[in-house]
């Protein structure tokens, strides 16, 4: 996995399923707008492109499940099945998979390539950037750990080319980001630019989370410590 985060390398509304836990996610690093009308505009906008990803991601893993989850295991099959930047005429991408934190990514040129992303529409995000999915497959704590069936899933909007541009603290893309998370409901989310109280991300302490309505992750169980050091080197703490 070299893009998660570096490039995400490398998350709806669906119905309730047993052992798979939807999450989303949305990065305040990529949002701009000029102004407040815009930026709520802009938000309900990204919150749209972000649902539709995670409804056709989430339909992957659901038709794909036995062998996504030998991917996370084993890394089985994760050259065709966990992979980004596929080009459009389906050759090449890279392989997102680690099978030490048994997970697997993939972005929409993956679902391109499998006939699931619509004819017609970008694999890049509305304000720039593509979304990416990472699948993590749960264990437990017993000795050896035991696989509890559950998958999480989450999406996190990242940048092709592996270049993050340092950032701060914005009111435009606060403005944008509460909008996104309004319209998405309990499945929406951010990792902020410092510490919210509730959520932080802090360079300092080495504290990297994704928040939302209920919900928090560490992104490091997610993506590997290269993706984690290029995160942390973008933020301003």
């Amino acid at each position: 996995m070299n893009h998660v985060m570096k490039s995400a390398r490398g998350f709806s509304i669906l119905e309730i399923m047993v052992a798979i836990a939807l999450l989303g996610s949305v990065l305040a690093f990529f949002m701009q707008t000029t102004r407040r009308g815009e930026s709520q505009a802009s938000g309900r906008s990204n919150a749209d492109a972000l649902s539709s990803f995670q409804q056709i991601a989430a339909q992957y893993f659901i038709s794909n499940r036995s062998a996504l989850e030998a991917a996370m295991d084993a890394g089985t099959e994760a050259g065709t099945k966990c992979m980004l930047n596929v080009n459009a005429d389906g050759t090449g991408g890279t392989q997102a998979n680690s099978t030490t934190k048994k997970t697997c990514a993939f972005d929409a040129t993956l679902l391109r390539k499998m006939n699931l992303w619509p004819t017609g529409v970008s694999v890049d995000a509305p304000g720039g950037g593509r979304y990416v999915a990472i699948l993590r497959r749960i264990y437990d704590t017993a000795t050896p750990p035991v696989a509890t069936g559950a998958v999480d899933m989450l999406v996190v909007l990242a940048q092709p080319d592996g270049v993050l541009t340092p950032v701060g603290p914005d009111a435009q893309r606060t403005e944008e980001l509460a909008s996104s998370m309004t319209t998405m409901g309990g499945i929406g989310g951010i990792v902020p630019v410092g510490d919210m109280g509730a959520c932080a991300a802090v360079r300092g302490s080495a504290t990297y989370q994704v928040c939302g309505n209920g919900w928090k992750v560490n992104l490091a169980d997610f993506v590997d410590a290269t993706q984690v050091t290029t995160f942390s080197n973008a933020l301003p703490n």
